[in-house]
């Protein structure tokens, strides 16, 4: 990670955000939503202009979704304006086209030029992400990665690889921290949690052991690099057990007996997205395959492969209950997750889920969970465009695939309509 973009202390951070957060609250706008215990990472010195990035693959996964935002200069090879003297390549491994000669080439101009290259899985395949990795730079050593992304630079010609975030790519093509996922949930943990910097104004608290009002909050924290403990809807208080970058498992303290767990998938964004964001889940989620082998039931691919990856750690812990919750592509991971383990009676909680399987599979969900009874809860936006994709796919609640509709939050930016944060409040 080139660090000459994060110059900004933690403490002048945290007073950077309390100031973003009071004017937000003055102007009546929502505060940043946020999280990350104890952590507070640098924020980079502003840019005028982003670093362009060269883009090897169609496809992109959860870090390049949060560098194409729109603002980010996005070239090939062949289309990269020639006084470029700086920029980034970025590859999704998962693409099939990846092993080509234009890739090789690519990846030798960028050793030449001496540019970092961002690599990652978008369906979460670590050792497929490691296998890039060996095949193309030896002299990694890929035991200390367990990110889903690594950024790879140059030490005297030597690839070195280290994990990356979906905040660090961002903030190193020239995105300001601040409007990075990471920084917009840090931001807002720090309002709830009544941070010593914005206690006095920044309106109501949400500090960890007040009870909330739903699960939304731990869909919240599947966001941040490091969750809170929390007490629950149901007034327990919940420990941190896992911390991956796409999943977070707490469960309560229960004497003599199995805890109640809380799984919580991370999802692509939190708000402020728009049509990559949408051509890639169609692109990567949209072609339904057979939940087992001649299965007539179906589920996105993209759902199934990302579950294969993490199906181990996401079900290693025994509990006496379980509740599945995300948000946005976390939401149809929930979903994917319940269907894996019904036979353990799961309860589901997810907020502005995208689709996720075919007809027959969502008839066997409302089936299975009894998609009315109190706990299943499919919350969806009225406005928001990521319920109607994948198109050709469904979420299984009873309503469109919901079984409970918000009223429209924002109505110049249907986008918006997205954002998690509506539901904590």
């Amino acid at each position: 990670m080139n660090k000459h973009h994060c110059s900004i202390k933690p403490a002048l951070l945290a007073a950077t955000i309390a100031a973003t957060v009071l004017a937000s609250v003055a102007n009546g706008q929502a505060a940043p939503s946020a999280g990350g215990s104890g952590t507070v990472k640098a924020a980079p010195e502003a840019q005028d202009q982003r670093t362009p990035v060269v883009s090897l693959t169609e496809t992109v996964g959860d870090l390049g979704m949060e560098i194409f935002d729109g603002k980010t200069p996005r070239y090939s090879i062949a289309t990269l304006p020639k006084n470029v003297d700086r920029a980034i390549v970025y590859i999704d491994v998962d693409n099939p086209n990846w092993n080509t000669k234009e890739t090789h080439a690519a990846l030798k101009l960028a050793k030449d030029l001496n540019w970092p290259v961002m690599a990652e899985s978008s369906s979460w395949d670590v050792p497929r992400l490691h296998a890039f990795l060996k095949g193309h730079f030896p002299s990694i050593n890929t035991a200390g990665l367990q990110n889903v992304a690594v950024r790879i630079g140059w030490n005297k010609g030597r690839a070195v690889a280290t994990d990356t975030t979906q905040s660090e790519a961002a903030v190193e093509v020239g995105k300001d921290y601040l409007d990075t996922s990471e920084g917009i949930a840090l931001a807002e943990s720090l309002w709830r949690n009544g941070s010593p910097d914005m206690s006095s104004r920044a309106g109501p608290q949400f500090p960890t052991d007040v009870t909330p009002k739903n699960y939304a909050i731990f869909a919240w924290d599947a966001y941040l690099p490091k969750p809170y403990d929390r007490r629950g809807p149901d007034n327990q208080r919940y420990w941190v057990q896992l911390n991956t970058d796409v999943l977070k498992v707490w469960a309560s303290h229960n004497p003599g007996g199995l805890p109640k767990c809380i799984i919580a998938w991370k999802g692509s964004t939190l708000s402020g997205f728009g049509g990559d964001w949408v051509r890639n889940i169609q692109s990567q989620f949209g072609s339904a395959v057979p939940v087992a082998a001649g299965s007539p039931l179906k589920i996105g691919k993209g759902y199934i492969a990302r579950y294969n990856n993490y199906k181990d750690r996401a079900n290693q812990f025994k509990c006496q209950q379980i509740l599945i919750t995300g948000h946005s592509l976390g939401g149809g991971m929930a979903q994917t997750h319940g269907y894996y383990i019904r036979l353990k009676r799961p309860n589901l909680e997810t907020y502005n889920s995208a689709r996720v399987g075919n007809t027959l599979w969502a008839k066997q969900m409302r089936v299975t969970f009894e998609t009315d009874r109190r706990t299943v809860r499919l919350n969806c936006r009225t406005g928001d465009p990521v319920a109607g994709v994948p198109t050709g796919l469904e979420s299984f609640g009873t309503d469109k695939g919901c079984n409970h509709w918000g009223p429209k939050k924002a109505w110049i930016n249907p986008f918006g309509n997205h954002n998690l944060n509506y539901w904590i409040k």
